[in-house]
C-alpha cells in the first residue's frame, strides 16, 4: 500500500492483501482507512502516512504467524493507530449462514449467550483453533502499542505538533484499553430485567 500526502482532509479505504495470495483472494488483508491529500496522490512507500488500519483474522487462510506480519506491515508504514480483531459473524449474513451449514458455530447466537466474552472467537476456524485467534489478536494489540512500539512510530509524525502530540494520547488510551475489556461479558451481568426482542 503506498502512505498518501497530507494535508489530511478526506478519507478513503482500501484493503492492502497478505502474504497468502489464496488469503488475499478470500479478502484477506490489512483494510485501512486511509487520510487522503486533496490532490489523491499517493506518495512513496514509508512516507508519513496518517491511517487508521484494521486486520481481521479468522479467514481460512491464515495462520499463526499471520498476527506478527500485520503487526510488521502497521509498524513499518508508521500507523497512527491499528486495531487486530477477528472475523465475526454477524447473523443474517453469508458468513454467518455458511458456518452454520458447516456446524462451525460455537454458540447459537452468541450476542445473546451469557458464555460468549469479549475477544472470543464465535465459530471454529480451519488451521488455527479459536483461543489462537483471539490470543494472536490480544499479543498483536500489545506488541503495537507497547512503549517502543509506539515511540518508533512517532518518527512518521513528529513534523506536526498537534498530531504528535494527540498520537501519544490516542496510543496510550487504546493501550491501556487492551486488557480492560478481555474476556468481559457483553453486557452487564447484573441486569435482571426483561431483554428486548428484535425480529
Amino acid at each position: 500500500m503506498a502512505s498518501v500526502m497530507a494535508p489530511t482532509t478526506r478519507r478513503a479505504s482500501a484493503v492492502v492483501p497478505g502474504s497468502d495470495p489464496e488469503g488475499a483472494a478470500e479478502g484477506t488483508g490489512h483494510e485501512a482507512l486511509v487520510w487522503m491529500g486533496n490532490d489523491g496522490r499517493p506518495r512513496r512507500r514509508g512516507a508519513p502516512c496518517r491511517c487508521v488500519t484494521c486486520r481481521r483474522t479468522g479467514y481460512e487462510h491464515d495462520r499463526l504467524e499471520s498476527f506478527d506480519e500485520a503487526v510488521d506491515f502497521a509498524n513499518e508504514e508508521g500507523m497512527y493507530i491499528a486495531a487486530f480483531n477477528h472475523l465475526t459473524p454477524f447473523p443474517g449474513t453469508p458468513l454467518y449462514r455458511r458456518l452454520q451449514a458447516e456446524g462451525r458455530l460455537r454458540f447459537d447466537a452468541w450476542w445473546l449467550d451469557p458464555a460468549y466474552r469479549y475477544n472470543a472467537l464465535p465459530f471454529v476456524p480451519r488451521g488455527m483453533r479459536p483461543e489462537d485467534v483471539t490470543e494472536g489478536c490480544v499479543r498483536a494489540r500489545r506488541r503495537f502499542y507497547s512503549w517502543p512500539g509506539i515511540l518508533r512510530r512517532s518518527r512518521h509524525h513528529w513534523r506536526d505538533a498537534f498530531v504528535l502530540r494527540n498520537f501519544f494520547l490516542v496510543n496510550a488510551m487504546h493501550r491501556n484499553e487492551i486488557s480492560s475489556r478481555n474476556g468481559h461479558p457483553l453486557g452487564d451481568e447484573a441486569w435482571q430485567g426483561p431483554l428486548l426482542e428484535v425480529q
